[in-house]
């Protein structure tokens, strides 16, 4: 590991600082500044990479002339196509529904009232929810997930 390394990881500490807890760094360590110079380091002034060969360069330019001038185009339609197909969509069934709130509301309810919560008929118990009648997979996915939340029932 190279002293540009090291300084790299306290810049990079201060860059994710507004992510950690109270003891993050609060301060950006030579603002401005890459590690590379800190650490006193100085770069050829040629570039030393070998030039694309005139081939290759070739072809990767016909591409992205190929791209600007006829697939942009096509592309920005089927965009425009897209966003025109969205807006067309009805809007969701519970677009803001916080979730865990209203599946929490509905245990605390189900328990003021002395109720369960709704289950599979005995009979169904341990299959798998593609053998379950269709109306039984979308409730057996449901209770499969309820098993993990956090809360006691």
């Amino acid at each position: 590991m190279t002293l540009a390394d090291r300084l790299g990881m306290f810049i990079k500490l201060a860059a994710h600082g507004p992510f950690l807890t109270a003891d993050r760094l609060r301060f950006a360590p030579w603002p401005g500044r890459h590690a590379n110079q800190i650490a006193g380091h100085t770069s050829p002034e040629e570039n030393l990479t070998p030039r694309i060969p005139e081939q290759i360069m070739a072809a990767l330019l016909r591409a992205a002339v190929f791209y600007v001038q006829t697939a942009a185009r096509d592309l920005i339609a089927a965009d425009h196509e897209l966003h025109a197909l969205t807006a067309a969509l009805p809007p969701a069934r519970c677009p803001s529904v916080d979730v865990p709130a209203r599946l929490w509301a509905f245990v605390t309810a189900r328990r003021a009232e002395r109720r369960g919560l709704p289950a599979l008929p005995i009979r169904h118990a341990g299959q798998s929810i593609l053998r379950l009648p269709p109306g039984q997979q979308l409730l057996a996915q449901v209770l499969s997930r309820l098993r993990r939340l956090p809360i006691w029932i």
